[in-house]
């Protein structure tokens, strides 16, 4: 009776062939998950940036509508030029941090009174000054 000490180099070589053979199978899978996950990512990345690029362009926008505005209204107080104020008043008012909302409040009462030409211009520096110093993340 022969005794089985191990494996022969057939069972050895079979045993390799299995696994290149499932190495082989397995790899493709794992490079394709892996690159897909990748560009998920990186296609969420740049989603992200162009969003928060247009925000701030839009709030950019909107800051400079709302100098220009006040400009107009403050030099020639015409119902056109106070009904543009208003509405970049507002929308600036809502996306302005607190320090720049009071100075905005006070533009607005300014602007409704007659006269006070010196004191409206100042502020309006002011609120300029204030607008610049708003930090904004680089995009």
């Amino acid at each position: 009776m022969k005794q089985n000490t191990g494996m022969s180099v057939s069972d050895w070589s079979s045993l390799v062939v299995m696994i290149v053979a499932i190495c082989a199978l397995v790899s493709p899978i794992l490079t394709a998950a892996c690159n897909n996950w990748h560009q998920r990512k990186m296609k969420q990345l740049e989603y992200e940036h162009q969003d928060k690029k247009w925000r701030l362009n839009r709030e950019r926008e909107m800051y400079e509508g709302y100098i220009r505005a006040a400009g107009a209204a403050v030099q020639a107080p015409t119902n056109e030029n106070l009904k543009e104020y208003g509405s970049y008043s507002a929308i600036a008012s809502y996306y302005a941090p607190k320090f720049v909302q009071i100075n905005i409040r006070k533009m607005d009462e300014l602007i409704s009174l007659d006269g006070r030409l010196n004191e409206k211009v100042n502020l309006l520096n002011e609120v300029i000054e204030s607008m610049k110093s708003i930090k904004y993340p680089q995009a």
